[in-house]
């Protein structure tokens, strides 16, 4: 696999800095899984920019109330996708 240029900007939780995809290769993985994970830088460039609806797309909404507590000063909107035990596309459109 090689890393090419993504369709959207990448907000990199290992830098804190948006990457254009190329630079996403084994090492930068590698770095995701070793080193400190930098959601409030990211969510901080996000929020820079002008972003103010997360939905944060997993099984469980564990990322939901970090993300409720880094954007509630500027009014910020978080929504989950799925919930342990409780997936499919009910919940999905239940919390949108």
């Amino acid at each position: 696999l090689v890393p090419r240029r993504a369709g959207i900007p990448f907000y990199s939780t290992v830098t804190g800095e948006v990457s254009d995809g190329t630079g996403l290769d084994g090492a930068y993985w590698c770095r995701n899984l070793r080193e400190p994970v930098r959601f409030d830088r990211a969510l901080n460039r996000l929020r820079d920019v002008g972003h103010g609806v997360f939905v944060e797309i997993s099984a469980h909404p564990v990322l939901s109330m970090p993300l409720t507590d880094g954007s509630a000063d500027r009014g910020g909107i978080v929504v989950g996708s799925l919930a342990r035990r409780s997936g499919g596309m009910a919940q999905l459109f239940r919390n949108l």
